[in-house]
């Protein structure tokens, strides 16, 4: 039985639709922001496959895009002032025998116009390991930590092996998960370090793309009915092969002026597009609960604080109902700055359990989807 993560997506009332331009000919809102994070990954593709073109001096040519037509897995994770974009000089399955020293395995890009850099994993003669980050043509690579955690054994067939990037800004961290859903001879491999430092100038590339999800969501999302305004600032927003999200922040007066997170409970503090995608490009299977369900039913869902336990939680409402509660799952949260990012973490015990950390002004949430 396949793994289903406990966040619902109910499903799409008329009047939702109605109320948020739907209705009339053309494609349904919804199936415009489906459409949107096609397009997105499409153009973090590109501009991969540009990257990697132009790493060609540091990467063997059976891995350049053409080796093989099978899609290469991506993150793109938005600040909505900086987006970030990593992924990997090689297309799946792994070519490589695991731990992956001295193979190139990240390719991180960012800025405007766009730099890129390229990792390969090291091990020095004591076994710690390093990321060795290239950038720009003849400047000395540069070396940082990275630490590498496994569980279980490195199957013989590399067809059965998955992997996941994961980021965050801050800290900033960025992690690679190489694992198998055999439940009889489970595998992971968890590399975990740093981006590359801001003093080794990335090289640059010709392509600065406008991702099209964001400025389709801001267009979709925002007339609906919600119990705050929201802040006048970009969304955030992350795609990778099995989730995309998008948020934004509620104008709430109490989260504006709270000294403790107390102070917060019951409060409404923003809202998220977030769509589970199965492998193959569906959602088709709504699993226990109506967990998820096809993509153009209703994903937006409004974030309440609310306390579990001698803990707290952040309470899932169905945007278009907000008496109707869709999920309660464990959080972490505390006050702090005024920045707004995402990230998401996988965990080396349970790797299709990621956990999401979205910071917005003056909050932060992490959440762990859990598996029930």
């Amino acid at each position: 039985m396949k793994k289903l993560w406990t966040l619902v997506l109910a499903g799409l009332l008329g009047g939702l639709l109605a109320g948020c331009g739907g209705g009339g000919t053309g494609p349904s809102p919804l199936s415009q922001l489906s459409q949107a994070e096609t397009e997105t990954e499409n153009q973090g593709q590109a501009l991969l496959s540009e990257a990697v073109s132009a790493f060609s001096d540091l990467i063997p040519q059976a891995l350049s895009p053409q080796a093989t037509g099978e899609v290469p897995p991506i993150t793109l994770a938005s600040s909505g002032e900086e987006t970030v974009l990593i992924g990997g000089p090689w297309r799946p399955p792994f070519p490589f025998p695991l731990p992956p020293v001295d193979k190139p395995l990240f390719i991180t890009i960012k800025g405007k116009p766009p730099r890129a850099h390229l990792a390969y994993l090291r091990q020095d003669p004591a076994g710690r390991y390093f990321l060795e980050w290239y950038g720009e043509r003849g400047v000395a690579p540069v070396r940082v930590p990275a630490t590498l955690t496994t569980t279980g054994q490195a199957p013989s067939d590399r067809q059965k092996v998955k992997h996941k990037w994961s980021f965050q800004f801050i800290p900033p961290k960025i992690d690679l998960i190489f694992y198998t859903e055999d439940p009889v001879d489970p595998f992971a491999l968890h590399i975990v370090s740093e981006p590359p430092p801001s003093t080794l100038p990335g090289r640059p590339l010709q392509s600065t793309p406008t991702y099209t999800l964001p400025g389709r969501f801001k267009v979709v999302c925002c007339g609906w009915p919600k119990p705050w305004p929201t802040l006048d600032i970009p969304p955030i927003w992350l795609i990778r092969q099995d989730v995309s999200v998008v948020g934004l922040p509620y104008d709430n007066p109490r989260v504006k002026n709270a000294t403790t997170i107390e102070e917060l409970v019951g409060q409404d503090l923003g809202f998220l597009y977030i769509r589970r995608k199965l492998p193959g490009g569906t959602t088709t299977d709504c699993g226990l609960n109506r967990v998820w369900c096809p993509p153009d039913t209703d994903p937006f869902l409004n974030l309440r604080l609310v306390r579990q336990g001698e803990g707290y939680a952040i309470q899932f409402t169905k945007l278009s109902d907000p008496k109707q509660v869709i999920a309660t799952l464990p959080a972490q949260v505390s006050l702090n700055g005024d920045q707004s990012f995402i990230g998401i973490e996988d965990d080396l015990n349970s790797p299709e359990e990621p956990t999401l950390k979205i910071k917005w002004p003056k909050i932060t949430i992490e959440i762990k989807i859990v598996i029930r």
